[in-house]
């Protein structure tokens, strides 16, 4: 029996946004995702399994249900291009096409 690898995991990620710590830099700040190995496995799992899916999006922490008192963000993972903005494309042409006639 094969068993879904995304499935059954204990899953600890943390998130932090991290200041520049030099004012001169002129760089990016930093988002700092930590983990043990296999939660960081269970990431790269879930990014590639979004590729395959009819949704093109998914609140990460919500899906785990690890959120606690001290989250103060959740990590949304976004696919493009966008499949619903390809819809909606689709359904607005359509319905100017139905309309012209």
């Amino acid at each position: 029996m094969n068993e879904d690898p995304l499935e059954h995991r204990p899953i600890q990620l943390n998130m932090k946004l991290l200041p520049k710590i030099d004012p001169e830099d002129h760089g990016p700040g930093t988002i700092k995702i930590e983990g043990d190995a296999q939660s960081l496995q269970y990431l790269v799992d879930r990014i590639t399994a979004l590729l395959q899916e009819d949704d093109c999006g998914v609140h990460l922490m919500v899906e785990l249900g690890i959120f606690t008192d001290d989250t103060q963000y959740d990590l949304y993972l976004h696919r493009l291009p966008c499949i619903n903005d390809i819809l909606r494309d689709r359904a607005r042409e359509q319905s100017q096409t139905e309309d012209g006639k």
